[in-house]
């Protein structure tokens, strides 16, 4: 069993974990996409029913031999306006894996979100997946 898989199954995540104790989380598997154009939203983790300060980790696999650009998004309630972004690069044929060491602050009914800036180009393929928790404290 992998580290994450042994900490994810119990109640409450140790605190040397995300840096804080956190309620049990969910993880948000995103599709594989091929040659996906610029805009193409890969991951987006729904409206979150919970206000309050949350943590995540991003993993982005990409095949394309150049870097790829996405934007990590805070939307707002009703998902038609951005409040937030971040931009990632992701480096060539491999897997990125974002850890910030924050807890964000999201509203009600907020989603996060990986939005596509360049075009991957033929035969190419990207998927995004998070996993994202409530914190408590």
């Amino acid at each position: 069993m992998l580290p994450l898989e042994s900490k994810l199954s119990k109640r409450l995540v140790s605190k040397t974990f995300f840096g804080a104790a956190t309620l049990e989380g969910r993880w948000i598997a995103g599709l594989q996409f091929t040659n996906p154009g610029i805009g193409t939203v890969i991951l987006d983790t729904g409206a979150l029913l919970d206000s309050g300060k949350y943590v995540f980790n991003v993993f982005i696999s990409q095949t394309s031999s150049s870097v790829q650009r996405v934007n990590f998004e805070r939307r707002n309630s009703t998902d038609t306006g951005t409040i937030q972004s971040f931009l990632l690069l992701i480096p060539a044929n491999s897997t990125f894996v974002w850890q910030p060491n924050i807890r964000a602050l999201i509203g009600i009914q907020e989603r996060l979100r990986i939005v596509t800036l360049t075009s991957l180009g033929i035969g190419n393929i990207i998927q995004a997946s998070m996993f994202i928790s409530l914190t408590v404290g």
